[in-house]
């Protein structure tokens, strides 16, 4: 066994503990070799208490140790010449990495993973989750690494060739963003209350849901990339597969397959018609999308999905109207409302 009290050594190095918290090192392969003649002594690896012990005659050695396939210790020309046995205590080049991952609003991103590699093999060197503040902590050797960090499945940060030399922090800024949205009707003018979003990256993988509020808003923070959004609205989808990129902070109004459904009540006459009581029911459902009353003009504006209803009219308690499988599309509808003139509905008795 190699003795010797801990001292310090001609390099940043020793055996077999890290430099800034002097925990052991296990799985780090010590190699000794004659110094005279380079011929290899001894080979072993450090168990969990970091240590090796080997049996070698009085000589000059020269002594290297490897983790992660990363020299992290030399000493050169040792001599091993007491007559007593000897430790050698070597702190070797391994230090703490405290990497902190932040949004585009600077605020911590939590349950990213973190992965690290030596950025001149792409071997793997540590993985690590980030807490609630965004943090991981990885114990790494003394090389030239890359980060890559990667949040709901997407990468968000890629740092290439960070030198550790000491144990310090980074500060790894994640393409992360937030993303406003509002859902109204085709023209823009009206919003629809309680609209839903669903969020799916371009190969259909579904990301986020986000229920919009009574004015058909909603935001989601999501990382960067391509996506496509679709809109549910009264049970129905308004907006499918919508494509749209995120890369920046952004707000966005989605304009939905909804429409205005202008109804004008007459009778034979020409009078208006007030006070009819409209229902409009889904004709490949049955579900009842709206219901609604005429005014003194006998007029009646309805907001719908695009689809085909059936619409029935009551006037003093009587069925006067009945239009079953019309059509509610783009195809139809040139301006913002579209009137229907129930012409022959209502008998004028005059």
């Amino acid at each position: 066994m190699i003795r010797r009290p801990p001292r310090s050594t001609p390099s940043n190095s020793s055996a077999a503990s890290d430099v800034y918290k002097r925990q052991a090192l296990s799985d780090a392969s010590v190699t000794i070799e004659l110094n005279a003649t380079g011929s290899l002594m001894f080979s072993a690896i450090t168990d969990n208490s970091g240590v090796v012990v080997v049996r070698l005659p009085s000589a000059y050695y020269d002594i290297s140790i490897k983790w992660k396939d990363i020299v992290i210790y030399t000493y050169s020309n040792y001599g091993l010449l007491n007559e007593s046995n000897e430790d050698i205590y070597a702190v070797c080049d391994v230090y703490y990495m405290t990497s902190v991952l932040r949004d585009s609003m600077n605020i911590a991103v939590e349950d990213a993973t973190l992965s690290v590699y030596i950025a001149s093999t792409q071997t793997l060197l540590a993985t690590a989750t980030s807490n609630s503040s965004g943090i991981c902590i990885l114990r790494l050797p003394a090389t030239a690494i890359d980060f890559v960090a990667i949040w709901m499945g997407v990468v968000v940060n890629e740092t290439y060739g960070y030198a550790i030399t000491e144990s310090a922090g980074i500060n790894l800024q994640c393409a992360i963003y937030y993303l406003g949205l509002k859902a109204t009707n085709y023209h823009g003018n009206t919003p629809l209350p309680y609209a839903s979003f669903s969020m799916y990256l371009e190969d259909s993988e579904f990301m986020l849901y986000i229920l919009g509020d009574i004015q058909g808003e909603g935001q989601g923070r999501l990382p960067a990339a391509n996506y496509h959004i679709s809109v549910i609205w009264q049970d129905a989808q308004v907006l499918e597969a919508y494509p749209y990129t995120l890369s920046k902070n952004d707000n966005i109004t989605l304009l939905c397959h909804v429409y205005n459904l202008t109804l004008i009540l007459k009778d034979l006459k020409g009078e208006s018609v007030g006070n009819g009581a409209i229902r409009i029911v889904s004709n490949d459902t049955g579900q009842l999308f709206a219901t609604s009353t005429s005014d003194d003009s006998g007029m009646a504006v309805i907001m719908l999905p695009s689809g085909l209803y059936d619409i029935t009219i009551t006037w003093q308690d009587a069925v006067v109207y009945n239009s079953w499988a019309y059509e509610l599309s783009l195809i139809h509808i040139s301006e913002p409302t579209r009137p229907l003139y129930i012409s022959y509905a209502v008998f004028c008795l005059k």
